[in-house]
């Protein structure tokens, strides 16, 4: 099973959308740069970001993400 492989974003780019996604508490869609042992990319997450702690930031309260780890993030309408 493949899933689609969106670029390497910069760390400002994203930067900006988190930012922006804050302010104005809108749904993202975040890939990470994980992959399984088959090199298949994990299901991309989809929520609300509640906020951030030290390098993580926290996605419909269930998830923590690593800063590092995020490979493309968009916001959603």
């Amino acid at each position: 099973m493949q899933r689609e492989v969106l670029p390497q974003m910069t760390v400002k780019e994203i930067t900006d959308v988190i930012n922006k996604a804050i302010v104005k508490n809108k749904t993202v869609k975040v890939q990470t740069n994980k992959c399984d042992s088959n090199g298949v990319f994990e299901s991309p997450i989809v929520g609300r970001i509640n906020g951030y702690f030290n390098d993580k930031i926290n996605i419909n309260s269930d998830a923590l993400i690593v800063f590092n780890e995020i490979r493309s993030i968009t916001i959603l309408n």
